[in-house]
């Protein structure tokens, strides 16, 4: 099993879960590096960036596991960005009852 600091450099964002990818179906029961369940499963489901363990980018950004990024695909997690915020007038609020 790869670390973050032994990822290999890839030239754009993955789109495939790699063979070790601790969300992929077939992977290793309770490799979880050093993360409880609860915690994996409370990861999977935030709002934050989960990065890839064994894939980074050229220039050193981070490369979004494609693993997770499925998985919450599967379970209709969608990711807000706290920064992007709709119009007063597009909010649930604002719309007439």
């Amino acid at each position: 099993m790869k670390t973050y600091l032994e990822a290999n450099e890839v030239a754009k964002q993955i789109k495939k879960p790699c063979e070790d990818c601790p969300f992929r179906r077939n992977a290793v029961p309770g490799w979880l590096a050093d993360q409880t369940p609860a915690e994996y499963c409370q990861m999977a489901h935030s709002n934050d960036l989960i990065q890839c363990h064994t894939k980074k980018l050229a220039d050193g950004d981070h490369v979004q596991c494609a693993g997770a990024a499925i998985y919450r695909a599967n379970v209709s997690k969608r990711c807000d960005a706290p920064s992007i915020t709709l119009p007063k007038t597009q909010r649930l609020s604002s719309l007439p009852r």
